[in-house]
């Protein structure tokens, strides 16, 4: 079956639930309500993933089910499935994860429960996702229930968020989704959105993926740069732009040592590339547009947990996709061709000294050399070794611990050795130098 880019524009309709609750207060609240298509891995055919939730605030308890209506075409609309909104049972969550077509989505939610609870597998991982989702036990983690929303469509549909409307033949159809209040009183329409079913939906790419620098705007703060590769993007939050985003869990970033030029990472992760991020980066606005703060993402190949770190000056190349809520990629942004900044300083000279010299016949003309250490590890260490462990000596970088730190259990402090040239200065007095640094 044929992959296009399915347009968005009617795909998501942002509707304000105007709820009269139990005590004839107004409960208004703002929700998304959309859907996609998704190829069933196991059938083959297309599966539309219905979901819904919360933009602000929180749907009114007071609604005890969802009511999702379907029409073809200019047809009239059928009820298809009437959606509890409450929590399933542990053994109900299994179910979902066990019919055709979920198994990626299975090896998925096991993986990332890992991260919260080690021994999850695949006999215990349906308990964990729902004590994570349930409000009255100890294990209940609310901002982690509404990323497992938006993480997994069988984590959505758990909480009666999301409805898979299986094996739809090809052609256009537009859904609707009520509410059902006590006394069984179904509201005015909640959301509606219309939805083509020839190809799957693939997302666009991300748009303006860039190499950034945090640190320019400060001295002291240059080396966060150092041997970090920063990334910003622009993240799709304008009103035009809603139907995009709502449909966006979030972001993943791949790295390659060389260019492999265009790629669509929506069909496949061919060999060579590596994801960089652990977890789903997930990104609710934009960064700022300078300071520290103004990156989305950043890599320095896991220098500070165990990983072997970047070599400044080095390049590589990068990919970013958007994940969708059923758990595919967008279109791939990138090659970007990134390189690794060198920023930090090198060391100080030192056991600098002067000569004079007096030079031809007389009356002699006086002249002063300077003199002091080739910058390398070797003399470095003959010179400030004493007191520390060293970790790793190159003739462009020494790293050490102070004891009783050691180097298999404590970051060390590396010095940068890395010198090209020397250059020296002369002030007509003290008082120059300070002014002409602009200290």
């Amino acid at each position: 079956m044929g992959k296009i880019v399915q347009r968005l524009s009617a795909v998501i309709l942002i509707s304000v639930i105007g709820i009269f609750a139990a005590n004839g207060v107004m409960a208004a609240d703002r929700m998304f309500f959309g859907g996609l298509n998704s190829q069933n891995l196991s059938t083959g055919n297309m599966d539309v993933v219905v979901v819904w939730g919360e933009l602000e605030g929180k749907i009114p308890s007071d609604v005890s089910h969802f009511k999702i209506y379907r029409k073809t075409g200019a047809g009239s609309y059928t009820q298809i499935k009437i959606i509890d909104n409450t929590l399933l049972s542990p053994a109900q969550i299994r179910t979902l994860f066990e019919q055709p077509g979920e198994e990626k989505q299975k090896a998925e939610i096991i993986t990332m429960l890992s991260g919260i609870f080690p021994d999850t597998n695949n006999n215990n991982y349906y308990t964990y996702l729902h004590n994570v989702m349930d409000s009255n036990h100890p294990e209940y983690n609310p901002l982690q229930k509404q990323f497992l929303a938006r993480y997994s469509r069988n984590a959505a549909r758990a909480q009666g968020r999301a409805f898979i409307d299986r094996n739809i033949a090809p052609g256009t159809y537009t859904y609707m989704i009520t509410g059902i209040l006590p006394g069984d009183v179904e509201t005015s329409p909640l959301g509606r959105f219309e939805i083509n079913t020839v190809s799957e939906t693939i997302l666009p790419e991300p748009e303006d993926f860039e190499q950034v620098r945090v640190g320019f705007c400060s001295d002291i703060r240059k080396n966060v740069d150092h041997a970090r590769i920063h990334f910003n993007w622009k993240i799709p939050v304008s009103p035009e732009l809603m139907s995009i985003r709502s449909l966006i869990y979030g972001y993943d970033i791949y790295r390659a040592g060389s260019d492999l030029g265009t790629l669509n990472l929506h069909t496949a992760i061919p060999s060579g590339l590596e994801k960089i991020n652990e977890l789903t980066i997930i990104a609710s606005g934009n960064a700022p547009s300078e300071g520290l703060e103004a990156f989305l993402a950043k890599d320095d190949n896991n220098a500070l947990t165990g990983g072997s770190g970047f070599e400044p000056g080095d390049t590589y190349y990068y990919y970013l996709v958007a994940r969708d809520l059923a758990g595919s990629y967008s279109q791939t942004a990138g090659p970007l061709k990134a390189v690794v900044p060198d920023t930090r300083a090198p060391v100080v000279p030192w056991n600098i000294h002067g000569q004079r010299e007096e030079t031809g016949a007389a009356p002699y003309t006086p002249r002063l050399t300077l003199l002091w250490d080739q910058v390398n590890n070797i003399n470095y260490l003959k010179q400030y070794s004493t007191g520390k462990e060293i970790c790793e000596s190159s003739p462009t970088e020494v790293c050490h611990v102070q004891p009783p730190n050691s180097c298999d259990s404590y970051n060390p402090l590396c010095v940068d050795l890395d010198v090209v040239k020397y250059l020296v200065y002369r002030f007509d007095s003290l008082r120059g130098k300070p002014v002409w640094f602009g200290q």
